[in-house]
């Protein structure tokens, strides 16, 4: 077997209609202070469109994924 490393960390889904809006407030339960969208370049304007509902929790866009 080849070696290889594997990290499980905890982690949730929060999946459905409106789950847009209590984005903000995961970030803050989970104590982040800043939240950053990480996509390709095609998915560009769909994060752009997240990070907006953040306020001052938006730490950026990197589209380089």
């Amino acid at each position: 077997m080849e070696p290889f490393e594997f990290v499980g960390l905890p982690s949730r889904a929060i999946f459905g209609a409106g789950k847009i809006a209590t984005l903000k407030d995961e970030i803050e339960a989970l104590g982040a202070s800043h939240a950053m969208f990480c996509c390709s370049p095609g998915r560009t304007e769909t994060a752009e469109k997240l990070a907006n509902t953040l306020g001052s929790l938006n730490a950026g866009i990197c589209d380089r994924a």
